[in-house]
């Protein structure tokens, strides 16, 4: 398992967020429903880059798990904060999809990042840790085929259900 070490910044230290304080999410809580508890999956549009090659194999073993499939690409802002704001786990491939994620109250998410392996930044790694939501990431595998990658899925699904194991129990 590929681990990243980093630390928080200062600027994203708890101390700094007022998180559900801004003038947007507080207009924003109001209008999204009160269902919490989905598990969802953040995919990348084929046209974007830096998607998974085998992305149909890993779509079913995710759908099997019971992970909704999303697409934030086209979607309103409303309609973003409303899945992010009522999912219990997330799983995405690192993009701006997942800026979502602060439309979620801290500590109570999960987020397991897959990554290109020539593109591991830390940005969503120091949310979780600012946010206190339980963090895994996975690296993919270099591909051939235009900038994209490949995730192994019996590894993927062994972290995964690992990972589901830790987080579903707490």
């Amino acid at each position: 398992m590929n681990s990243l070490k980093v630390s928080v910044p200062s600027s994203l230290q708890k101390a700094n967020l007022d998180f559900g304080k801004t003038p947007f999410v507080e207009f924003l809580t109001p209008k999204m429903p009160k269902i919490k508890g989905s598990m969802i999956y953040v995919t990348r549009s084929k046209k974007r880059g830096r998607t998974i090659e085998n992305s149909s194999e890993i779509d079913r073993l995710l759908t099997k798990s019971g992970f909704e499939i999303i697409d934030t690409e086209g979607m309103s802002i409303l309609d973003q904060a409303t899945i992010f704001n009522n999912s219990a786990i997330v799983v995405g491939v690192h993009g701006a999809g997942l800026t979502n994620l602060l439309f979620h109250q801290p500590g109570q998410l999960s987020l397991f990042e897959i990554f290109h392996p020539d593109f591991a930044h830390p940005h969503y790694r120091w949310m979780a840790g600012a946010y206190n939501f339980a963090y895994q990431a996975i690296v993919g595998d270099f591909s051939l085929e235009n900038g994209n990658f490949q995730l192994d899925p019996i590894k993927f699904k062994s972290q995964l259900d690992t990972f589901l194991a830790r987080v579903v129990t707490q």
